[in-house]
């Protein structure tokens, strides 16, 4: 009888410790997955940080082509003229905002490319410019059209995207704004301009303005919805409409 004890206990022992083994092993092996489950979200993380770098290399060197003022021609068929040849429409859109812009470096403003900088993410800002002598943050769209027709909806849907703007560019790497100026800055002049105008957000005026490349575009049936300014300058609620051709 006290050999059957001692056997059971014997067995009981066992069982434990083969249940102990088993664990450990399961263990060990959620910990290799957890392991490699880290190591494959690093590996994915660091391409897609290699994927955005590339891209706003990119974008950077789009910017300061050398044919950035006038558009390619089949002449200079280098890599860059097979790619522009793909999205000719996004590459005179490219060079409109930059003329806009630069227009607003001229006079002194902060000029944020937001377009270039975020790319799709650009929640539909092409450019903003702070002034720091009129406290005021203009937020611009650019439509280089010369076929598409611009329709109400267009104009709507254009407000719409400035009128509901959140300020992210205030968030924005100084450098990376620097990066895309004609008119280079020093950082620290950057970084204060956006930390003096986040301090006192209240106090700016925001405007609102699409710049269209060519009156030809603009639908003749959105006129009675629009003020008339000049013969360039129009109103749509409290957002200007001016057609500035490229030149």
């Amino acid at each position: 009888m006290e050999l059957l004890i001692y056997a059971i206990l014997g067995f009981i022992v066992l069982y434990i410790s083969f249940q102990i083994f088993l664990k450990c092993i399961d263990w060990y092996y959620a910990v290799i997955r957890f392991s490699e489950k880290i190591d494959r979200e690093i590996e994915s993380d660091k391409k897609e940080k290699e994927k955005r770098a590339t891209l706003k290399k990119a974008r950077l060197q789009e910017f300061y082509d050398e044919d950035e003022i006038a558009p390619l021609t089949p002449k200079k068929k280098n890599n860059r003229y097979a790619n522009l040849k793909k999205d000719p429409l996004k590459h005179k859109g490219d060079i409109y905002e930059r003329f806009i812009g630069r227009k607003f470096e001229a006079k002194g403003d902060l000029v944020i490319y937001n377009g270039f900088i975020q790319g799709y993410n650009d929640k539909g800002i092409d450019i903003i410019t702070v002034s720091q002598e009129s406290k005021s943050i203009h937020l611009i769209q650019c439509k280089n059209w010369t076929k598409k027709p611009m329709l109400l909806d267009d104009v709507k849907n254009i407000y719409h995207k400035l009128n509901t703007y959140d300020n992210d560019f205030l968030n924005l790497d100084t450098q990376e704004i620097n990066n895309f100026l004609r008119i280079k800055r020093d950082e620290d002049n950057i970084k204060s301009i956006l930390n003096l105008t986040k301090k006192n957000i209240s106090q700016y005026t925001v405007r609102k303005t699409l710049y269209v490349g060519s009156d030809k575009v603009v639908d003749l049936n959105i006129g009675k919805h629009l003020i008339m300014i000049n013969s360039k300058i129009f109103k749509y609620d409290d957002m200007k409409i001016v057609i500035q051709e490229y030149q």
